[in-house]
C-alpha cells in the first residue's frame, strides 16, 4: 500500500515506538516533527485520533522548515539528499530525524541547531532585521521597535534579545519599562515574547528567558515582571503569578508574573551573586 495513503494514526505511532525502543521519548519525536512541519504537539495528537492520511499530514503542514534540506545521510538504504520527489524526500527526512534520535544523537545535533542567545546591544548590526521581525509578529510598527532597540544601545532598560539559529532569528523578547498596562509600579517588564512555530517545544524560549534574567541581574535589576494570558508556561522557568493587571484597551485583566534573581556583579571574568 502507498504510504501516503496510509492513515497517519497508524504510521506516526511507529516512529514514536522506534524512538522509545532506544530510550528516547515521544516528546522528542513530537519536537523533531514540529521542527520539520510546524505542527504543534496538540495538532499532532489530533491527527493521531483523526482520519488524516500520512500524505495529507505532509501536504498540509503549516510551515515546512527551509532548513530541512540540510538533513543528509542514508535511511532505508537511500540517501535523503538524492530523493527527487519533494513529497517523498520530506517523508524520508522525518524518518531520518527519528532514526538519528534512535541512534542516540542529542536533540540539538539531530536538528543541526546552532543556537546563540544575544542582546541587540551586542549585535547592533541586526537592529533592522530584528525590528522587522518583531513587527511582523506583533503588528507594531517597525519604527517603534527600531527606536526602542536603538535606545537600548545606551541604556539597561529598554533591552532587546534574540535567539539565533546560525543567523536566523528564531525567538526574541524585550525588556521595557511598562508593557502597556495599569500597574505602572511593576517595572521593568519582559515583553514581546515570541518563538517561531518550528522551534517551539525545544526549550528555546525558556533558555532565552533565563539569559534575559541573568543579563538584567548582571546590571543590578533583580526583579522583572511579565504580563500574559498564558498559564503553566512561565512557572517552569522560575516565574510566579503576582496578580492581575489591566492591559490598555483590553476588556479583561491579564496575569502578571514576577521573577526575582539576586543582583550580580562582575569580578574579573567571573560573575558573583552579591551578598
Amino acid at each position: 500500500m502507498d504510504v501516503f495513503e496510509m492513515s497517519f494514526s497508524k504510521v506516526f505511532p511507529l516512529l514514536v515506538a522506534k524512538a522509545q525502543r532506544k530510550g528516547r521519548t515521544a516528546d522528542e519525536v513530537y519536537a523533531v516533527t514540529r521542527w520539520l512541519t510546524g505542527y504543534s504537539k496538540e495538532d499532532l495528537k489530533a491527527l493521531e485520533t483523526g482520519g488524516s492520511t500520512y500524505g495529507a499530514f505532509l501536504d498540509n503542514a503549516p510551515s515546512m522548515n527551509p532548513d530541512r534540506f540540510k538533513v543528509k545521510g542514508r535511511i532505508c538504504g537511500i540517501r535523503v539528499e538524492e530523493i527527487e520527489s519533494p513529497r517523498m524526500r520530506d517523508l524520508r527526512i522525518l524518518d531520518k530525524l527519528v532514526d538519528d534520535l534512535a541512534k542516540g544523537k542529542p536533540l540539538e545535533k539531530v536538528l543541526m541547531l546552532d543556537l546563540k542567545m544575544v542582546s541587540l546591544a551586542e549585535r547592533k548590526d541586526l537592529k533592522e532585521k530584528a525590528a522587522e521581525w518583531f513587527s511582523s509578529k506583533w503588528s507594531v510598527p517597525k519604527d517603534a521597535y527600531l527606536e526602542s532597540i536603538e535606545e537600548s544601545f545606551h541604556s539597561v532598560v529598554p533591552s532587546w534579545y534574540l535567539c539565533l539559529d546560525g543567523e536566523r532569528i528564531v525567538s526574541g523578547m524585550g525588556v521595557i519599562e511598562n508593557d502597556f498596562h495599569d500597574r505602572k509600579d511593576l517595572t521593568p517588564n519582559v515583553c514581546a515574547v515570541f518563538t517561531e512555530k518550528n522551534y517551539r517545544c525545544l526549550g528555546i524560549a525558556g533558555r532565552l528567558l533565563d539569559h534575559v534574567c541573568d543579563d538584567m541581574a548582571a546590571h543590578g535589576i533583580d526583579t522583572l515582571y511579565l504580563l500574559t494570558d498564558h498559564t503553566g508556561f512561565y512557572e517552569r522557568y522560575g516565574w510566579h503569578f503576582h496578580g492581575l493587571a489591566q492591559g490598555d484597551g483590553e476588556a479583561l485583566p491579564s496575569r502578571m508574573y514576577i521573577h526575582q534573581c539576586p543582583a550580580r556583579e562582575w569580578i574579573g571574568d567571573r560573575r558573583h551573586t552579591k551578598k
